[in-house]
């Protein structure tokens, strides 16, 4: 007899399962260099920062783009708080910070204590922001409460080589900052005062990119896979499964639905709508590796990388529906079982049977024109399961009981 386990019973997970469902699309890029970092204030208007000094703008969601050379450097972060006022910072001989006050066509250097680099910035309005990095071997924040007119160096407890890399704030007040082996510090006075988390650098891996939403949750991403889930502004935190060993390199959230999406290296994306349950793949096409990523809602975001990669993520792909069929379970619920039926005859694909934490029990190969199947799965324990049909073109993936 299979053990019963009502907690997975239980467990509902999210999934986009229909034709409608979004998937993320390559976009074609007017320029083949490294891309860093990207930033939307709406579904129509964006702009994405090269490594190199290329600025890449939209005003009608990514169909046209515009680019702009800006001076020597290396670049690391954009941010818009709206279609006028954008700050940049990277670094050359010394840290720099750009502004714009006319979508990015101009910019001007604002003066600031400089660093070794200035790695990530955000602004939590058009006056508010923060940018952080790495001054004189040691983590380094500045602050601005004027637009970026003036910095401010904000003092607290320094660490020798902990260099940031990451800023978010959820409100004025409070935020979070994350760097190199483990560094990750909190602030909840603006960034008057910072505290060093004192559990988190146990890690012993980088932390690249910090993601904060509403009054409690966040999210952070670092090296070989690593992510790690707060419900209470870090006062703890879970260490997440990812099912990946790759570099993560930055998270994003759609902050209704608190979904989550994470991209990094050799063209990864995981998400996840309920991080107890752990991380699934989504299919990226690209093999390059992705360097930011931003979710403007639950079905439109935008993740870019090296080489030029940039990849949409939306509803109505130009993929041929005639290539993205989907499928019928039944019965469902199953004593194991479980017949298969596709609504249409399938290309070449890949089906397979996972558990909850992402482990596949059994693959199978589904040959061009398939109109059914039947898997056993018999020999499983009670429990929430999926079935997921994939190749090169969609993945599709549905919930399954096992009784």
């Amino acid at each position: 007899m299979k053990k019963k386990n009502y907690f997975l019973m239980a467990t509902i997970f999210i999934f986009f399962t229909t034709n409608a469902q979004p998937v993320w699309e390559s976009v074609t890029s007017p320029v083949d260099e490294d891309l860093i970092s990207v930033c939307f204030i709406d579904t129509q208007n964006g702009w994405i920062l090269s490594r190199t000094g290329t600025l890449l703008s939209t005003s009608d969601g990514g169909e046209n783009w515009q680019t702009k050379s800006l001076n020597n450097g290396t670049y690391a972060s954009v941010h818009f708080t709206d279609q006028n006022y954008g700050c940049i910072v990277g670094w050359q001989d010394s840290s720099f910070i750009q502004l714009s006050a006319d979508g990015g066509i101009t910019w001007a250097y604002s003066y600031h204590v400089r660093a070794e680099r200035l790695n990530d910035v955000y602004f939590f309005n058009e006056n508010i922001g923060w940018a952080v990095g790495f001054k004189d071997g040691l983590n380094y924040v500045l602050f601005t409460g004027d637009g970026g007119l003036i910095w401010n160096e904000q003092y607290y407890i320094h660490v020798v080589d902990g260099e940031l890399f990451s800023v978010s704030f959820r409100d004025q007040m409070n935020g979070a900052t994350c760097g190199a082996d483990g560094m990750f510090m909190l602030t909840n006075s603006g960034g008057t005062n910072w505290a060093l988390d004192i559990s988190i650098p146990s890690l012993g891996v980088d932390m690249n990119s910090v993601f904060n939403w509403d009054l409690y949750k966040g999210c952070a991403v670092g090296t070989s896979g690593t992510a790690l889930y707060t419900i209470n502004g870090w006062a703890q935190y879970t260490e997440t499964v990812t099912n990946t060993t790759l570099d993560l390199y930055a998270v994003s959230a759609d902050t209704t639905t608190g979904i989550l999406w994470a991209v990094g290296e050799n063209g990864t994306i995981i998400y996840t709508p309920n991080y107890l349950l752990g991380w699934g793949v989504q299919y990226s096409g690209v093999t390059e590796n992705l360097n930011d990523v931003q979710m403007i809602d639950v079905d439109d975001g935008w993740a870019v990388g090296d080489n030029g990669t940039i990849l949409h993520y939306h509803i109505g792909s130009s993929i041929d529906n005639v290539k993205n069929p989907n499928f019928s379970i039944f019965p469902n619920p199953s004593h194991g079982r479980i017949s298969i039926e596709f609504n249409k005859p399938t290309p070449q694909s890949e089906l397979m049977l996972f558990d909850i934490t992402g482990k596949i029990i059994q693959q199978h190969r589904v040959e061009e024109n398939m109109r059914s199947t039947t898997i056993d799965a018999s020999s499983q324990a009670s429990g929430i399961y999926f079935l997921q049909i994939k190749n090169s073109d969609f993945t599709i993936t549905k919930k399954v009981q096992l009784l």
